[in-house]
């Protein structure tokens, strides 16, 4: 167990993605919170970790990203199929995570309050094993939104208007994002995926938002 460890946040985001090129992808929300490295002095090879919790499977379903306050999801191993992205713990290997109860909470500017608490595995070593009860509180911070599509051949621009198309098609907002440039899957023009196009939108910002708060900390108990 991890009895009274107390980390770091390095990072905490929540992302939003719709793949059109992928047959009924719809819009995917991923979580990833990235600890600072911390020194596990019982380890004898490698004995700095950076450990992090993510998934890349949040069933949301909200009309933009300032309407996730107020989320709550739970994830249980034992009665839920195992799926790639699904909540997740990395300290030396990757370990899906036995339970997950995830509270996405009031906003603030681009920044939501967050609980996640559950169980989770590490199998590190007899401190740091399996079963753990662990507890993150703090903030996450929405960075963005990306939108990937097969553009026409020979197509050079409307990227942007062809993004907000798609988000159209699946009933998402696009009023609260600034677009904020697109890239190619491939930079090679003779590359099958050239014409794979990334579009990114980040939050629109406001003057009149409140200050964001300091980097938080979280604690697995």
């Amino acid at each position: 167990m991890l009895n009274g460890l107390r980390l770091g946040i390095e990072s905490a985001a929540i992302n939003a993605y719709l793949y059109s090129d992928v047959a009924d992808a719809g819009v995917c929300w991923s979580l990833d919170v990235r600890c600072k490295e911390h020194v596990f002095p019982d380890a004898t090879d490698a004995p700095c970790f950076a450990p992090c919790f993510f998934t890349d499977v949040l069933p949301l379903s909200v009309p933009d990203w300032s309407a996730i306050a107020g989320s709550r999801l739970h994830f249980d191993l034992e009665t839920d199929p195992g799926e790639d992205g699904g909540p997740t713990l990395y300290l030396c290997d990757y370990e899906p995570l036995r339970e997950s109860d995830i509270r996405i909470g009031q906003r603030h500017d681009n920044r939501f309050d967050l609980e996640w608490s559950g169980r989770a595995d590490a199998n590190f070593d007899e401190t740091y094993g399996s079963n753990m009860p662990f507890c993150i509180r703090g903030q996450a911070e929405f960075g963005q939104l990306e939108v990937r599509f097969w553009s026409e051949p020979g197509q050079q621009d409307g990227f942007e208007t062809a993004a907000k198309a798609l988000l159209d098609a699946h009933g998402l907002r696009h009023d609260n994002l600034t677009y904020d440039g697109m890239r190619r899957f491939r930079d090679d023009p003779d590359n099958p995926n050239y014409g794979l196009i990334r579009c990114f939108f980040t939050p629109s910002r406001s003057s009149g938002q409140q200050q964001l708060s300091p980097a938080p900390t979280f604690h697995i108990h």
